[in-house]
């Protein structure tokens, strides 16, 4: 008996996952482990396959940066950000 540790519950949720790979039903696999928290900066209850996260309801958190200049004429420009061609979600779209 007992709760589960981090470790454990990781193990579990990785058969889940895997499965749901294998039926087609996650796409995007990238073989990173993403953590599970209660929390933004708490510590993590277990790993997940990243490409799993959304499907599973989990929050997801990530930084995006963008940028205002100014050009030589006065003109100011706003830079955003956008993703690579090579990645499994959202290719070549605004970040």
């Amino acid at each position: 008996g007992g709760a589960m540790t981090p470790a454990e519950r990781t193990t579990a949720a990785a058969g889940v996952t895997a499965s749901l790979k294998d039926a087609g039903v996650i796409g995007g696999w990238r073989d990173e482990l993403f953590p599970v928290s209660s929390g933004y900066g708490q510590e993590p209850l277990l790993l997940v396959e990243r490409a799993s996260a959304s499907l599973l309801g989990i929050r997801a958190y990530g930084v995006h940066i963008n940028g205002y200049v100014t050009l030589p004429n006065g003109e100011k420009e706003l830079w955003v950000a956008k993703r690579s061609a090579t990645k499994q979600t959202f290719p070549g779209q605004l970040d």
